[in-house]
Parts: C-alpha cells; structure tokens; sequence
C-alpha cells in the first residue's frame, strides 16, 4: 500500500470516528459539571462589592432596581438595604432556592452568598 492512500485512509478514519461527536454538546456538560462543584471556603471573607457583582448585577437587578419596578417591592441597589433584607435573602435565594424567578444560581453563588450571609454580611 502507498504512502498516499495509507494517510488518506487514516484520514477518512479521524474524520468517521469524530462524526459521532459532532451532535455533543461539550459546553454544557462541562457547566453543569462546574455548577456542582463547589469551591467557596466560608472562612475566607466575602465583601459586598463581591456578591454586588458575582450575583446581585447578573442575577437579581434585572428586577430587584429601581429601573426594573422593585419587584416584589424589593430593591437590592444599595448595600444599607440588602444588608437589612439578609435574612429574606437566605429564605428564598440559599433555603429555597426560589430566587432568581425562571433561574438558579450556581452551586458556588449559593455558596458564596451563604458565606457572606454568614459572616455577618460586612461591606
């Protein structure tokens, strides 16, 4: 066998064995596999500025701001009034898991918020 159609063979072999592969989706395997595990130490300080922009930005201003209406008549704008709704926060965002509406956070924002919720909620 030549040179030439020995590669072409190899070749036309890569390429059959990855079209299987073609319809996977690694992405999504690869974050549902993050949003398990967990890497948060609660004994590492958490400040507000942190989960103002890891959760509260992407996650709960869309509807909890003065620009989206105070859903629920709750604004998470300021830390005076996220530090004063703690408690609420832990209720339906780390306990049952009911915020945010149409969406969870990840493993590590629950985490991380349950630690800075923990540790006293400091700015």
């Amino acid at each position: 066998m030549s040179s030439v159609a020995s590669s072409r063979r190899f070749i036309v072999s890569v390429l059959l064995a990855a079209v299987p592969l073609t319809g996977c989706n690694f992405k999504d395997v690869k974050d549902s596999s993050e949003d398990t595990a967990v890497t948060v130490d609660p004994s590492v300080p958490v400040s507000f500025a942190e989960i103002q922009t890891k959760i509260l930005q992407p996650s709960c201003l869309g509807c909890h701001s003065s620009s989206a209406g105070n859903s629920g008549g709750v604004n998470l704008e300021t830390y005076a009034v996220v530090k004063a709704q703690a408690a609420a926060i832990k209720s339906s965002t780390v306990d049952s898991k009911r915020m945010p509406k149409g969406d969870t956070l990840s493993a590590n924002s629950v985490a991380l918020l349950k630690a800075w919720i923990e540790q006293g909620t400091p700015e």
